[in-house]
């Protein structure tokens, strides 16, 4: 197995909370959790990404004030582990959120947010940093959104950055939210224009976008068109193939209970795997599943844990020679949460 990098959130008894970082070494040993965000500050909603050079970049939601005012927190990490002081990206009036970050093949940076410095009408905003790190101005990609949200950012090996959010339906807004989809290439003078590639009576949300090397794009989101509005949501899967486009709407869980968080990731040996929070137990359990070219989708599902406490926020991560590792927030009888870890491979799941 590779080394891991992970960011995560502590919360504090003063009801504030801080962004640390760990890694896992090659062995399987974890180096103690650093602190990264800045002290006396609160910060929240962390992601990582590395470049090819092994440098770490973590940004977050720095918090000013918790219910008017945030920034983007960020710092960098070199490959020897030495961390550069933390700096605030783009700030201004309002709250800036949900941070996500890609590094595309040619070393460059690219990071999606969403922002409220424009007021109540919320925005999804993009910025691009070179192999200088220096950052250009914030460019707004929702031209045109009611309540954009969620966004999610990977790129493909050309360098064309691929982003997607949700946002609420022109033509019904108060019940509908649709996902979109937009592809920048970093060398033209403006993007596309962004596709609504899901549309109908419903809520479509929380997309997860995994973009492989030649072009291929694997979706998946959270869907209540099979449901009375707000009861549950289930998983959605779509895929575009370079040169055909994208295919139809598939429904990928069929057990009319809630589901949150799906999230899909590429294995090393070409499987796709996706892990999500699962309400069929009455509490949150992760359950998991994959294709492969081979056999297609696992007929079923895996339950990969367990208990009567509450097992959210899963991600997966693809490692050398077919390993997964993956982590979790698990509920404590104390009332507070802990990180755990699962190891598998893509032949016998975590």
């Amino acid at each position: 197995a590779g080394r891991i990098h992970l960011v995560d959130q502590n919360h504090l008894e003063s009801g504030d909370f801080e962004v640390v970082y760990s890694v896992r070494e090659r062995n399987g040993d974890w180096n103690p959790a650093e602190k990264i965000s800045p002290p006396a500050r609160s910060g929240r909603n962390a992601s990582r990404v590395l470049d090819h050079g092994v440098n770490a970049f973590a940004f977050w939601m720095d918090v000013t004030d918790a219910a008017s005012d945030s920034d983007i927190g960020f710092r960098r990490r070199a490959s020897n582990g030495s961390w550069g002081e933390p700096e605030i990206l783009f700030p201004a009036s309002g709250i800036s959120e949900d941070p996500v970050a890609a590094v595309d093949a040619f070393d460059r940076l690219h990071l999606v947010w969403v922002d409220g410095r424009f007021g109540n009408l919320q925005k999804i905003l993009y910025a691009q940093a070179g192999t200088d790190r220096i950052w250009s101005a914030p460019q707004v990609l929702s031209t045109g959104a009611i309540f954009p949200d969620s966004p999610n950012i990977d790129v493909d090996g050309f360098g064309n950055v691929h982003i997607v959010w949700s946002d609420r339906s022109l033509s019904n807004p108060d019940i509908s939210e649709d996902i979109i989809h937009l592809k920048i290439d970093p060398e033209a003078a403006d993007p596309l224009q962004p596709v609504r590639l899901v549309s109908h009576t419903g809520s479509a949300s929380d997309p997860f976008l995994e973009v492989l090397a030649d072009g291929t794009l694997h979706l998946v989101w959270l869907d209540d068109r099979d449901a009375s509005r707000d009861t549950f949501r289930e998983i959605y899967y779509k895929r575009f193939l370079p040169g055909i486009g994208w295919g139809k709407d598939k429904r990928f869980t069929y057990d009319r209970t809630d589901h949150q968080r799906p999230m899909i990731i590429k294995g090393t040996r070409s499987t796709l795997n996706v892990v999500w929070e699962d309400y069929r137990s009455g509490n949150p359990e992760i359950y998991y599943r994959q294709i492969t070219w081979a056999t297609g989708w696992d007929r079923d599902l895996t339950r990969l844990t367990a208990d009567n406490s509450a097992s959210r926020s899963p991600s997966l991560v693809a490692v050398s020679n077919g390993g997964l590792v993956l982590f979790w927030a698990d509920a404590q009888g104390t009332g507070s949460s802990r990180i755990f870890t699962k190891i598998g491979n893509e032949g016998t799941t975590p």
